[in-house]
């Protein structure tokens, strides 16, 4: 009879293990579920000539002069994405003016890599950056960036993510959404 009783007691036991093993992975699922749904979601903004896609929730900013959007993400607000349109059509000497400029503006800036690409078939330029943000309460902090150049007819469009250095890679793939996304009206 205790064999019996040993027996059921070591069924319920591994029964119990199973139960709270499959119980764990559903909740994993249905929280990445969840997330998904949460950090996909977009809403349409336009400003300045400028339509594109942002991630719900974030904050936008009406840009002046050449910048004609800025959107942070309220939960980081060092990660941001940046939408400017410049005067011309030679994409690598608007990189370099624009770098050069920054550079003068902050010693800490740094081109990391600048290369002609291919987006979808569109000739553009890629730069690379980086500098130190010492603006902020606390330790100053490395931000990361990246500027897209695509011509627009005789203008440029520029953009824009920049994000706290150990966030930057988590966050390139969301900015890759949104880049896709801009679209310049002229005259607007």
């Amino acid at each position: 009879m205790s064999t019996i009783s040993v027996d059921r007691h070591d069924t319920f036991e591994r029964n119990s293990v199973i139960l709270v093993i499959l119980m764990a992975v559903i909740s994993l699922i249905l929280g990445g579920m969840v997330k998904t749904a949460v950090s996909d979601q977009t809403r349409t903004v336009t400003q300045n000539g400028i339509t594109a896609q942002l991630p719900a929730g974030w904050l936008v900013q009406n840009g002046t002069g050449d910048l004609r959007i800025v959107a942070r993400n309220p939960q980081s607000l060092n990660t941001r994405y940046r939408v400017n349109l410049l005067d011309g059509d030679e994409l690598a000497a608007a990189a370099a003016q624009r770098n050069e400029n920054r550079a003068r503006l902050d010693a800490s800036y740094r081109v990391l890599e600048e290369t002609p690409i291919v987006v979808n078939g569109r000739d553009g330029y890629k730069v690379s950056y980086a500098f130190v943000n010492a603006a902020d309460e606390g330790m100053p902090s490395v931000i990361e960036g990246v500027d897209y150049y695509f011509a627009e007819g005789d203008e440029i469009i520029v953009v824009s993510f920049e994000a706290e250095k150990a966030d930057f890679a988590a966050g390139f793939s969301q900015f890759q959404q949104f880049r896709k996304t801009v679209i310049y009206q002229a005259g607007g």
